[in-house]
């Protein structure tokens, strides 16, 4: 219960900060791409290490493969990055009047930071939790980086026009 009231909570920071920049439709795509991908990709990674009669690091584990795991989380992580990215980028030029959102991204950046150093020291690092959620930042961040390109493009900038600390 905790978990999913905690989802819903980070859920709900997330797209109040990223709902000015980006359209209904491209974040319920975010959501699902991230989520869907997310877990494929995680699912190929786990297959793999199965597979592989540990000839892999023995840092990776399969630790909670037999139950399997899909959520919200895998979603909220890629919402997160893409968040994380869009922001620095979109928003760099008016950050005074955005100090609110930032504020809010920054507070959901320290619940991230405290949970994965939580899991470090309860040895949970390389779980099954934790290549869904790496997964599903990694395509929020590709994502993130190609909808920075689709604006670029659209507005016809040079390559030197978009600098985030300008």
């Amino acid at each position: 219960m905790t978990h999913l009231v905690s989802n819903m909570f980070l859920l709900i920071i997330l797209t109040w900060v990223v709902s000015p920049i980006i359209s209904k439709a491209l974040y319920l795509s975010l959501l699902l791409l991230s989520g869907v991908l997310g877990n494929l990709l995680a699912d190929v990674l786990i297959v793999s290490l199965v597979n592989s009669d540990g000839n892999y690091w023995s840092f990776l584990t399969t630790f909670g493969y037999s139950h399997g795991i899909v959520g919200l989380s895998t979603s909220i992580t890629g919402l997160y990055i893409f968040a994380l990215i869009i922001f620095v980028f979109k928003t760099s030029k008016d950050l005074p009047q955005k100090k609110f959102r930032l504020s809010a991204l920054i507070f959901v950046s320290f619940i991230g930071i405290l949970s994965l150093i939580l899991n470090f020291i309860w040895g949970q690092w390389f779980t099954i939790t934790a290549y869904v959620h790496f997964f599903g930042g990694l395509v929020g961040g590709i994502l993130a980086f190609i909808f920075l390109y689709r604006q670029h493009k659209k507005l016809g900038l040079k390559t030197h026009d978009i600098n985030p600390l300008k």
